[in-house]
């Protein structure tokens, strides 16, 4: 064993014995018999050592729920008992967290590190493509499948004119099931991992982002394979594309601001998801993915209110969609209004939706 292992590992077993306070660098090091410079070499001080057991408990902590292709899943109980077990090796972690917080302004913004959100991404993507033949690879296939799909339908059954109509529909279709996807997963995060959120203090967002970013990895990769497509059919690759990682992160940061909000609210009302999957479904035909706005007659009215109003005005996903289309099928860049209010309603409802589930997520563990 490595001395930097021994050094964490006799840490621990310090700290759960007589207290972070209680022990210092020299104790740690009479107790591995060796000097205190040789401590130093591998940690600067205490702080650096209780902030690399965190990383150690958390990295436990999400090993509990993954399962090695040819595993069998652990029983309910058996996952209990583990639980416990971490609880019991780090039970300083427990006994003192909020002394350590406040002493340590770095080990209080661990949580926020990236290896917090990035574990729980990975896992999303594991857990969703566990004991899959093809795997990763049904992000590649899924819009091409859409893609003949689409070109069956629409122009060998319907004889749709629009030209090229599968790059068409799926340059809006993508970002709207990444929304949705991203929406519906954040919104069952806090209920789903209500066992997390009772065991360990950490920012609850984690639970919904981490989501979102495993449903946005997914997303990136059928956008990719579409640009590829249209490249090979076109044979031109416009300027406009530069603009596309700013319309994903846009539309990233919006379905975040969404789905901290219906995260928090489906804690207290589970009526949420059922209404949602209904919700969307409605939402879906009032935006311009599988149509163009020019197709909606102007006097085309809806309980007294113009459709086109209801599609471009009521509706936040019509402009961003919109603005995918323009970027990947008209091969240009969508004008400067269009940007402006596509980056008002990301960061609005970010915001908002940010402030609300900060404010909610301390009654989180008692309400899940």
């Amino acid at each position: 064993m490595k001395t930097k292992e021994k050094i964490v590992l006799t840490s621990i077993e310090l700290f759960n014995k007589s207290g972070v306070v209680a022990v210092t660098t020299n104790h740690i090091a009479k107790e591995l018999s060796i000097s205190p410079g040789n401590l130093y070499f591998h940690f600067r001080n205490k702080e650096e050592i209780i902030r690399q057991i965190f990383r150690l408990m958390a990295h436990e902590t999400y090993q509990l729920g993954r399962t090695k292709k040819g595993q069998t899943p652990l029983h309910p109980l058996q996952v209990i008992d583990k639980n416990y077990e971490l609880f019991w090796r780090y039970r300083f972690f427990h006994r003192e967290m909020y002394h350590l917080r406040r002493a340590d302004a770095a080990l209080a913004d661990l949580w926020r590190y990236r290896d917090a959100v990035r574990g729980l991404t990975l896992l999303s993507l594991r857990m969703r493509y566990n004991n899959s033949i093809l795997g990763f690879l049904w992000s590649l296939g899924n819009p091409l499948f859409f893609l003949v799909i689409f070109a069956f339908v629409n122009q060998v059954m319907f004889a749709n004119r629009t030209p090229n109509y599968s790059i068409f529909a799926l340059s809006a279709l993508i970002p709207w099931n990444f929304f949705q996807a991203g929406i519906m997963s954040s919104m069952n995060s806090i209920t789903g991992g209500r066992y997390l959120l009772t065991k360990l203090p950490f920012p609850r967002e984690i639970l919904p982002l981490s989501g979102i970013l495993a449903e946005l990895v997914n997303s990136s990769m059928a956008l990719l394979v579409i640009i590829v497509i249209d490249l090979l059919v076109e044979r031109t690759l416009s300027p406009a594309l530069l603009l596309l990682p700013l319309l994903v992160a846009l539309l990233a940061l919006f379905t975040a601001g969404v789905g901290l909000l219906l995260a928090t609210a489906n804690v207290w009302l589970r009526d949420t998801q059922e209404f949602m999957a209904v919700f969307t479904f409605g939402w879906f035909f009032l935006t311009p993915i599988i149509y163009s706005i020019t197709a909606v007659p102007v006097d085309q009215t809806f309980l007294g209110v113009p459709l086109r109003t209801i599609i471009q005005v009521l509706n936040p996903m019509s402009a961003i969609v919109i603005a995918f289309r323009t970027v990947i099928y008209d091969h240009t860049a969508p004008d400067g209004g269009q940007l402006l209010l596509i980056t008002l309603l990301a960061f609005g409802s970010a915001t908002i939706g940010l402030l609300v589930f900060r404010r909610a997520s301390i009654h989180f563990a008692e309400a899940a």
